[in-house]
């Protein structure tokens, strides 16, 4: 896919998007288990991989007495851990089987923006190592999705409402080809 100046570059419906990661079978040298069919699927459809750290600390986990924000928000485990993914590896996140270690870092740095220390303790001494991976193999499917819907939507808002927006002359809509209630973003 050639990605150039074109017309709606940065809406997210026109955006590639990865709807499915399966690391499971990517390679030999780890042991992720394949989803069973009792675990079923998640809300957007894909494999649901829970087990009891997945289930006590989710993507949506904030222990209350966690003041400490990130990006000026009190964020839950899984939007901290997809902005602070983007943040440290770009778009060559290790989605990759054998790249628990750098997940693990990722969720170290993220943990703390939405975890209190007796739950990141409970997290990091689990007496199941495979259940980690799993637990942080999870974690990033679902920073997966706040990357490819959320992310490109903030910067969209972000550009139209404080960017390009000012005062409107006729001129400049006319120049660029744009109604008077047309945005520059409706491109």
């Amino acid at each position: 896919m050639r990605i150039g100046c074109r017309k709606g570059i940065l809406d997210p419906k026109t955006l590639p998007v990865i709807d499915s990661i399966d690391i499971a079978d990517m390679s030999d040298t780890d042991d992720l288990p394949k989803p069973s069919p009792q675990a079923g699927k998640t809300k957007s459809g894909r494999d649901s991989y829970k087990n009891e750290l997945t289930k006590r600390f989710g993507s949506k986990y904030r222990d209350a007495d966690n003041t400490k924000t990130l990006m000026g928000e009190l964020m839950p485990l899984g939007k901290a851990y997809g902005i602070i993914a983007v943040c440290m590896f770009g778009p060559g996140l290790p989605t990759e089987k054998h790249r628990h270690v750098e997940r693990l870092d990722i969720w170290k740095n993220a943990a703390k923006y939405a975890m209190n220390i007796d739950s990141i303790t409970t997290v990091l001494e689990w007496p199941e190592a495979k259940a980690q991976r799993v637990y942080l193999y999870g974690l990033m499917n679902t920073a997966l999705v706040c990357i490819r819907t959320e992310l490109p939507n903030s910067a969209r808002t972000y550009g139209q409402h404080k960017v390009f927006a000012g005062r409107r002359s006729p001129e400049t809509l006319r120049h660029l080809g744009l109604g008077p209630t047309e945005s520059i973003m409706d491109q």
